[in-house]
């Protein structure tokens, strides 16, 4: 059975990085200047490390010890914190920062509990970014792995790519929201390959006959196709945290105006 520190290092070492462009994306609207932000639910660093520039400082909240060590051990930047936290319990002092992060696990926090804590946190005129990686199919080796991926790592429990917006972001924003899209592409060895698979919370852990069923499959795959590009769609939302006596509003009508980008190969994770 598979550790979760083994996990941790899958999810570090095989997990592509955001899209280029959502650091200036996000400095872009920011209407003062960021002295601190928090990344919420940090993992280990990734995202962190790639949007500490427009801040001063940054602080990552992670409640998993694994992903926290990873993220410690990893960053050299003086101005990069990390601490343990939750959403709806970061931990952080009242009032301090200008910009909350959650990249990939919102849909997993609580929201009321979560809106009343970031209240706490942000500063007056303190903003929220909401991102995510979703994969995208676009030539037959990307068809076949996410045939493979659904059929030993699903079903899937949280919300469809396309429930995001409808479901998740109207939980945690209001006001104007900008939104920016970006689709990226990244290399894949076999080693790559099965980290990507082990670090999936949908993984086969303890399930001996399960996990040797994905890892050949796994390795027929990258025999019939060697070194792969998977293509990801950077999708983030900017705007306000909705306030704690608010309902979440019915989906909108009309989307958010949308900042898209080309592919771009040389994002590497």
């Amino acid at each position: 059975m598979r550790s979760a520190a083994e996990r941790a290092e899958h999810y570090h070492s095989a997990r592509p990085a955001y899209a280029s462009g959502i650091s200036a994306f996000a400095a872009r609207h920011l209407t003062t200047a960021t002295q601190v932000m928090a990344d919420i639910g940090c993992g280990t660093g990734l995202s962190t490390r790639q949007l500490a520039a427009i801040a001063e400082r940054v602080i990552g909240v992670e409640p998993d010890p694994a992903m926290l060590a990873i993220a410690v051990d990893t960053t050299a930047s003086s101005g990069i914190t990390f601490q343990a936290g939750t959403a709806e319990r970061t931990g952080l002092v009242d009032d301090c920062a200008d910009l909350i992060v959650a990249g990939s696990c919102a849909e997993w926090f609580d929201p009321v509990p979560t809106r009343v804590e970031w209240q706490r946190v942000l500063r007056s005129g303190g903003l929220v970014l909401l991102m995510w990686n979703h994969r995208v199919v676009l030539d037959e080796a990307g068809r076949r792995w996410d045939r493979l991926w659904n059929r030993h790592l699903g079903p899937r429990l949280g919300p469809f790519p396309e429930d995001i917006e409808r479901e998740v972001v109207p939980r945690f924003l209001g006001g104007p929201i900008h939104e920016f899209r970006r689709v990226h592409r990244h290399p894949y060895d076999l080693d790559r390959l099965l980290g990507f698979a082990w670090s999936s919370g949908y993984a086969p852990r303890g399930h001996p006959r399960r996990a040797q069923a994905l890892a050949d499959d796994i390795h027929a795959y990258s025999h019939d196709h060697g070194k792969v590009w998977l293509t990801f769609q950077t999708v983030a939302y900017l705007g306000t945290l909705l306030p704690v006596d608010s309902q979440a509003p019915a989906p909108p009508d009309r989307r958010p105006r949308v900042e898209t980008g080309t592919i771009s190969a040389g994002d590497q994770a």
